[in-house]
């Protein structure tokens, strides 16, 4: 009777260490804070993308600016981004679209001081449908959800069964060996995410969702300045000085690889030549339109340009004595030449530009000139420098 009673003492002294073990280790195996998959979370936002789109528009932006200063209140609250497409095209670049979706919502919330251990980003992929029913924008969004880290409860170990009492005290029992608990595996390395996929059918000119957009979608930029001007002809300098230049221009898509200027450029220069009064000056007013081809991201833009253009070149105050020179003339204009625009999206802008113009239609000097066998033309160059705002 005594034995039996020693061995379902020793047994239940056993069980209960076996328990406070399993229940330590597993303890030490849970993390500390998680999100978790059912509970805690809630909807913060829904953003809509247009068809084989992965752009953030205005509207979507203005809902992540209202979850980015939630979290900044909060910095317990974790994020899930659900991304989703329609049911158009193949599973495999639908799967491809939610992922750059979902990317392009975390990495604009990254961008706005959100932690990146706190963004987690879910490729849904297209959203189930039959072959009868039609694609709908409801189904091209990412769902922002908020949630509240779980906090990690720690098991209570089982209390050790109280011995039976016994009329008189057992020895104590003899050590028992115990089994060697096999060490767990190390947890794998979570591997990187993949980088997203940019391609120009996909994301169009805008790929860089991390770059801020300009507010006119396109870029648009208004600049004034001035430089100096001359003639390229050596007999035509001859006839004045080197002058300066002045322009108002108009750019229309500074953010697209092709844009558009639209110029109204004026100039002035001394006359020197016999025959003119001393404060004689010949002035010309125009305006251009050019094509450029440039470089869009980033601060400083390169850019190269051509196009056509109308001038107008006068004297004024003259005192003419049988010169020959006309008083005016109407000419038309190649223009064309390279510069550099310098400044951040929706902010100031420098610019430095060098431009050659070709003239044709010039008679301001043919009746002097060309009776002495001379080039009359009155081709130009000009160094300008303008400052201005993009938008």
């Amino acid at each position: 009777m005594r034995t039996s009673r020693k061995r379902a003492w020793l047994e239940g002294a056993l069980a209960a260490s076996a328990t406070l073990l399993v229940a330590t280790v597993a303890s030490a195996q849970q993390p500390a804070t998680e999100i978790s998959p059912e509970d805690g979370c809630e909807n913060a936002g829904m953003v809509h993308f247009a068809n084989n789109s992965s752009t953030l528009n205005g509207k979507a932006k203005k809902s992540l600016n209202e979850v980015a200063d939630q979290l900044k209140t909060n910095d317990e609250l974790k994020v899930r981004i659900e991304a989703f497409t329609d049911h158009t095209g193949s599973a495999e670049h639908n799967q491809q679209l939610s992922e750059k979706r979902a990317t392009a919502v975390e990495e604009y919330l990254n961008g706005k001081g959100v932690e990146a251990d706190r963004l987690e980003t879910q490729a849904r992929g297209e959203v189930p449908a039959t072959e009868e029913q039609k694609a709908t924008p409801s189904d091209r969004v990412a769902v922002v959800k908020t949630c509240k880290p779980a906090e990690a409860k720690a098991e209570t170990p089982a209390p050790a069964p109280a011995p039976t009492a016994e009329p008189e005290q057992p020895p104590a029992p003899a050590p028992q060996a115990t089994a060697p608990v096999e060490p767990l595996p190390p947890e794998p390395t979570p591997s990187p995410p993949p980088a997203p996929v940019t391609t120009t059918g996909e994301e169009g000119l805008y790929a860089r969702a991390a770059e801020p957009r300009p507010m006119s979608g396109i870029g648009i930029a208004l600049s004034a300045g001035a430089g100096v001007v001359d003639f390229t002809q050596q007999r035509a300098r001859s006839f004045t000085d080197p002058g300066v230049t002045w322009d108002v221009r108009l750019t229309l898509g500074s953010r697209l690889p092709v844009g558009l200027d639209l110029a109204y450029v004026g100039s002035s220069q001394n006359i020197n030549m016999a025959g003119f009064s001393t404060d004689a000056y010949l002035l010309g007013q125009g305006t251009e339109a050019a094509l450029r081809v440039q470089y869009p991201y980033g601060m400083f833009r390169p850019y190269v340009f051509g196009g056509v253009g109308w001038r107008q070149l006068s004297i004024k105050r003259q005192n003419v004595y049988g010169t020959g020179f006309l008083d005016y003339d109407n000419q038309g204009l190649v223009p064309f030449g390279a510069g550099i625009a310098i400044g951040n999206i929706n902010g100031i802008t420098f610019d430095l530009h060098g431009t050659g113009r070709v003239t044709w239609d010039d008679d301001l000097l043919r009746n002097v000139l060309q009776n002495q066998g001379e080039n009359s033309h009155t081709n130009t160059w000009d160094v300008t420098a303008r400052i201005g705002g993009e938008f």
